[in-house]
């Protein structure tokens, strides 16, 4: 079985699909899923999948335009102005999303913040636009970051290629995954590993004591590993349902 019959969000709950071509793939043995995959542009759930995104394109372009033409007309500060923009998006996005809540888990997620962002930003502002209320402005974000946690995501992927891709330079599997702190992090792994321990085994810098190489040739194998290790978990279990969030 390629694909898990049910998603597993990032807290561990257990959803239903919703993309019916995946849920095909996971329901059916070797045989049919060759059969599906060979047809994949004309499973129904895929045509209309592949109309919503072409729509979203075109309802984000629009938005686009929408919010450059706002943005000139509005005479508050620079702080406030980008919480009245993501409110004049959210009024729109709410409309737009709504119709495709039951089609995608992505839609859900975007319909969702916009409809906290119409309840929270009104009190983020203050009556006379002057201020922002932090307090109001934090519960958003957190908000919104459990959200990212409870709402799954579906994917085709069923290789872990970004670990893979990513193996021998620590932080590049997170970079890929869009996990920038911790590549950051395992980047620094990285500088160590070609800079510091190479040089030093390879006989660039003189490094006599056998127990101090030793030590060093760990601490990369060390880092190499977790790197690895952290990627691929954040991708498998992307890859059964568990939004990848960036995070330590």
């Amino acid at each position: 079985m390629l694909y898990p019959i049910h998603l597993i969000n990032a807290r561990g709950d257990i959803l239903p699909r919703k993309n019916i071509y995946l849920l095909n793939l996971a329901q059916a043995d070797n045989h049919d899923a060759n059969r599906i995959r060979s047809r994949r542009d004309s499973h129904p759930y895929i045509k209309k999948h592949n109309a919503f995104k072409i729509a979203e394109k075109n309802f984000l372009q629009r938005l686009s335009e929408q919010k450059e033409k706002y943005n000139l007309s509005l005479q508050t500060s620079n702080k406030i102005n980008k919480y009245r923009l993501d409110l004049f998006a959210a009024e729109k996005k709410y409309l737009f999303y709504r119709e495709y809540v039951d089609l995608d888990y992505d839609a859900e997620l975007e319909f969702e913040i916009a409809n906290l962002q119409l309840k929270k930003i009104p009190k983020i502002i203050s009556e006379n636009e002057s201020t922002i209320n932090h307090r109001h402005a934090k519960e958003l974000e957190l908000e919104i970051h459990a959200l990212k946690r409870v709402i799954p995501i579906e994917i085709e992927k069923i290789i872990p290629i970004n670990s893979i891709l990513g193996f021998l330079v620590p932080g590049l599997g997170q970079l890929l995954n869009k996990q920038y702190k911790r590549a950051i992090i395992f980047f620094v792994g990285t500088l160590f590993i070609y800079f510091v321990i190479l040089p030093c085994i390879v006989g660039c810098f003189r490094v006599t004591n056998e127990l101090i190489k030793t030590l060093l040739i760990l601490t990369g194998i060390v880092i190499v590993f977790f790197s690895f290790r952290d990627s691929y978990k954040s991708e498998k279990n992307e890859m059964n349902g568990a939004r990848i969030i960036d995070e330590f």
